[in-house]
């Protein structure tokens, strides 16, 4: 299995967070990066009970100082390059990081957090794609970018893969 070593940020270490060239999708189905969004701004969410695309309203976003990230490349040449915390969904009610230990501390409402390997299907707005590679890409420091919290609902597509805000309280 793959683990990762390092990663910390100035804010402790326990910022999951994406590159900032990853694109967010929007409510017209294109996509923006995610470093030129703001509070206020528009995106798709997802929301799992009712399996539908909502139009939803970034209420917060923040940016944190990292020095390693990874690239997790996946069938169909889809890619995210994120943080060894930041949660990826799985199917049913896993999730998936590259340092579950800090993931479960960051994401407590994340039912099982397993570790991500090879092969292991990820969802995506696509249906679910394997993980065809998994590499640590950046060793200096970089800004990262992560949305904390949306107006109604939890779960965001970024690169097309589904992810979840940081936000601790609130939704379920």
């Amino acid at each position: 299995m793959f683990t990762a070593a390092g990663g910390t940020a100035p804010c402790g270490g326990q910022a999951t967070c994406l590159d900032p060239n990853t694109n967010i999708l929007l409510p017209n189905y294109s996509q923006k990066k995610i470093k030129n969004l703001k509070a206020g701004d528009l995106i798709m969410s997802y929301d799992p009970e009712y399996k539908s695309f909502d139009t939803d309203k970034i209420i917060e976003i923040k940016s944190t100082l990292h020095t390693h990230l990874y690239t997790l490349t996946l069938e169909d040449n889809i890619s995210i390059r994120l943080t060894a915390e930041h949660p990826i969904k799985l199917n049913e009610d896993k999730w998936g990081s590259l340092r579950t230990s800090q993931t479960k501390l960051d994401y407590p409402y994340c039912k099982e957090v397993v570790g991500l390997m090879n092969g292991m299907e990820v969802e995506t707005i696509f249906g679910f794609k394997k993980i065809i590679n998994i590499s640590e890409v950046d060793f200096e420091e970089k800004l990262t970018y992560n949305i904390l919290k949306l107006e109604m609902n939890r779960y965001y597509f970024a690169n097309n893969i589904l992810t979840i805000t940081e936000e601790k309280d609130g939704i379920t």
